[in-house]
C-alpha cells in the first residue's frame, strides 16, 4: 500500500506496485506496459495521467488489477484453510495424548 501526504492511500500506485510485482506490468522505466494492452506505454510518473486520459487503458488496468487480486485473495484462503486444517489435526493429537497419558 502506498500513501502520499496529500491524498493518503494511493490506490493508482498501490495497484501498479502490485501488479508490477506480480508480473502483470513490464517494460523499462521509460515504456511500461500492462499485460494486455501492449500498445499503450507510460512512465510511473505519467502513470496518473494517462489513466485519467484513456479511458480504455484505466478500464484494463482495473480490470487486471482485478483478476489478480481475486486470485490472490482464493490461493491466500486456500493456504489458510490448509494451515488451519493442519493445525487442528496436530492439537487433537496433543489433547488425546494428553487426555489418555499415552502416546499414540
Amino acid at each position: 500500500m502506498i500513501f502520499n501526504q496529500a491524498e493518503g492511500f494511493d490506490d493508482d500506485l498501490s495497484l501498479y506496485d502490485f501488479m508490477k510485482s506480480n508480473g502483470a506490468i513490464g517494460g523499462s522505466p521509460v515504456s511500461y506496459k500492462v499485460t494486455g494492452m501492449e500498445d499503450v506505454t507510460f512512465r510511473l510518473s505519467t502513470l496518473k495521467n494517462t489513466l485519467r486520459d484513456n479511458e480504455a487503458f484505466r478500464d484494463h488496468y482495473h480490470a487486471v488489477a482485478e483478476s489478480l487480486l481475486t486470485e490472490t485473495i482464493r490461493e491466500s484462503s486456500k493456504l489458510i484453510v490448509n494451515n488451519l486444517i493442519v493445525e487442528e489435526e496436530v492439537v487433537e493429537e496433543v489433547v488425546e495424548t494428553k487426555s489418555n497419558g499415552l502416546p499414540h
